[in-house]
């Protein structure tokens, strides 16, 4: 684990104080990946192509809860980045419909 996890001067911990800790280091991993236009375009790819946030779940058989298990990874992981960055969640979301009217575009 990281050292930003841990307190070494108190060797006790509050669960408290830990998941602050722990919840500003992600929150500073997210920010630096959506800091960047290349890791924008992987969180969008993971969140939308990978885990369909917003495609059909239901298909009427037992792949319907992989699908809603997907859907939930993407969910998480949109909650995360709207949470600790808000502006770049934006900045990616127009950058990917930009993406899809340039392949309008060139697919005519």
């Amino acid at each position: 684990m990281s050292e930003e996890l841990f307190d070494y001067e108190n060797e006790i911990v509050s669960n408290e104080k830990a998941d602050e800790l722990k919840n500003k280091g992600i929150d500073n991993l997210m920010s630096s990946v959506m800091s960047d236009q290349q890791g924008r375009k992987v969180m969008a790819l993971i969140i939308y192509c990978i885990c369909g946030l917003d495609d059909a779940q239901f298909t009427g058989n037992s792949k319907t809860y992989f699908n809603l298990g997907s859907r939930e990874v993407g969910r998480y992981l949109s909650q995360m980045i709207q949470e600790s960055c808000f502006e770049d969640y934006i900045l990616m979301l127009r950058e990917l419909r930009d993406s899809f009217k340039n392949e309008e575009v060139k697919n005519g």
